[in-house]
C-alpha cells in the first residue's frame, strides 16, 4: 500500500488543521510530515483522534510530527523521537520492502551553522 505523501512545512493554526482533516478520505491511506503543528500543554491539537499522530513532547511542545491514517501499520520509535524529530516504523505489507522508517524533522532556519566539519575517524 503506497499512501500519497505530503509535507506541511509552514506554521499551522488550529483553523488550518481543521481544513486538512475533513478533506482526507477515511478509507484512503495517507502520510503527512508536520512541522510546527499547533500544540497546547505538550499535546498536538486540531487534528482529532480518528487518525495516528506520532510525536514527542520531551522538553516542550512538539515541533515535528507524523500524521498518518489508521489503515497504515505505523508505530512510533520513541527512542529516536524528541520535540524536533518524530520517527515511526511503517510495516508496509509489501514483500519487497516490508519496513520503512518514516521521519519528520523540524529544522530551525533562524540559526546558521558555520564551520561544520565531517571527519572519518
Amino acid at each position: 500500500m503506497q499512501p500519497p505523501s505530503r509535507l506541511i512545512s509552514h506554521q499551522i493554526s488550529i483553523q488550518g488543521c481543521q481544513g486538512v482533516s475533513p478533506n482526507i478520505k477515511i478509507n484512503s491511506p495517507f502520510l503527512f510530515g508536520l512541522q510546527e503543528p499547533p500544540a497546547y500543554k505538550g499535546k498536538i491539537v486540531g487534528f482529532g483522534s480518528f487518525q495516528k499522530l506520532i510525536y514527542s513532547n520531551k522538553n516542550g511542545d512538539p515541533r515535528a510530527a507524523i500524521y498518518a491514517s489508521r489503515s497504515l501499520h505505523i508505530w512510533p520509535m520513541i527512542e529516536f523521537c524528541d520535540r524536533d524529530t518524530a520517527v515511526g516504523l511503517w510495516k508496509t505489507g509489501n514483500n519487497n520492502i516490508n519496513e520503512i522508517i518514516v521521519v519528520s524533522v523540524y529544522m530551525d532556519i533562524i540559526y546558521q551553522v558555520s564551520g561544520l566539519r565531517l571527519s572519518s575517524g
